[in-house]
């Protein structure tokens, strides 16, 4: 028998992969793309206001048009890019103004997921806490990639220790949003401002521990406003550096400039 033509008991030639396989590898292809290009925006290799061309995307990462396609428009439901009609797709420039509002949500929030954290995490929560916390405060003087990701598992824990799915999946919706701030301040932090971190979430985790949801709610104000105002100061010098044609909608849409510190 011709090898070519030689096909399996099912009757699909041999060397064809069967299309519920076929699929899989495809999703996994599709996901292993929105990781990458996600990864790329919120570490900073794609800049705010970078235009991102398909051809080259494709170039860069080895996969198909449609996949980068694909992942584009998922990025785009996250807010990490943005379309501009027959320009392209761009990196979003996340303005102060709608930093602000996300630090506004996540303290009303978290505050109060601290707060049920205390009442309803489990016992194995709470060790995984204060075992985050302890990587987080390892990391903060050696690896500044690690302390941020530490930093976002954190929280990400002490939201499912809450007990609300509804106020779980709302900060899922930001969390993308919530990653690209945490690494755009980690960036400009300085080791004093990153101790006095690990010392805030130090307290915290305390408060945890000791199922105090009063203090540990308090705590998460404090800690949230703190990064709210370094987060401001991060994303001016930021605007500063962009090149003085760059698009800088955030800050006219306040109605001010930033002078030059």
């Amino acid at each position: 028998m011709d090898r070519t033509e030689a096909t399996t008991q099912t009757g699909r030639p041999r060397g064809v992969p069967p299309r519920g396989r076929v699929r899989r590898v495809e999703d996994t292809l599709r996901q292993k793309t929105l990781v990458r290009l996600r990864e790329a925006i919120v570490t900073g290799r794609f800049k705010p206001d970078e235009r991102l061309v398909e051809r080259d995307v494709c170039a860069k990462t080895g996969v198909s048009r449609s996949s980068v396609r694909e992942a584009l428009r998922y990025l785009e439901s996250e807010g990490l890019v943005e379309s501009r009609g027959r320009k392209g797709i761009f990196v979003v420039n996340l303005s102060a103004a709608e930093a602000m509002e996300i630090y506004e949500l996540r303290k009303a929030v978290e505050a109060e997921a601290a707060l049920h954290f205390t009442e309803r995490a489990s016992d194995d929560e709470v060790r995984q806490i204060a075992e985050i916390f302890a990587a987080i405060r390892t990391a903060a003087t050696t690896d500044a990639e690690r302390y941020w990701r530490q930093t976002d598992r954190y929280f990400d824990v002490l939201m499912l220790g809450a007990r609300n799915s509804v106020a779980y999946e709302l900060m899922r919706s930001l969390r993308t949003r919530i990653r690209y701030l945490r690494s755009t301040t980690t960036r400009f932090a300085t080791p004093d401002y990153r101790q006095g971190t690990v010392a805030h979430i130090g307290g915290l985790t305390d408060a945890l521990v000791r199922r105090d949801g009063a203090d540990a709610a308090e705590r998460v104000r404090t800690f949230v406003d703190r990064s709210a105002r370094f987060a401001a100061e991060c994303l001016a010098h930021r605007d500063e550096a962009q090149p003085a044609g760059g698009r800088r909608r955030g800050l006219q849409a306040e109605g001010r400039t930033v002078a030059p510190r």
